[in-house]
């Protein structure tokens, strides 16, 4: 079972949860966007780890502040999904959040 069996139902609730949640926090997923492009050309720059992490760094805040949201995100599409749904990490992630889900391995635990 993967993301992908989530019926067409669930799958336009998430997107609507997930649309919500990005028109919410639209400038933060915009600043840490441009931070990871940073890091990026600085990475194809050849600068050291030690400087990518740097700029990297810029972005901790920011993903702190946004946790918060990140775990209601996650709870209330719990609630869509059947157990058998969440037992096999059918969980997408929040939008610019890490990877989680399918795509990106288990979810993370949300304590």
């Amino acid at each position: 079972m993967t993301a992908d069996s989530l019926t067409d139902a669930q799958k336009t609730q998430v997107k609507a949860l997930a649309d919500a949640f990005t028109q919410a926090h639209q400038a933060q997923l915009d600043s840490l966007r441009t931070i990871m492009q940073a890091a990026n050309a600085a990475r194809q720059a050849g600068e050291t780890p030690d400087q990518v992490r740097a700029i990297m760094d810029q972005g901790r805040a920011i993903n702190e502040s946004l946790a918060p949201a990140r775990k209601e995100f996650h709870d209330n599409v719990v609630k869509l999904l059947t157990q058998a749904q969440v037992d096999a990490g059918c969980i997408p992630p929040a939008p610019g959040g890490p990877p989680g889900g399918r795509r990106g391995g288990p979810p993370p635990a949300m304590g």
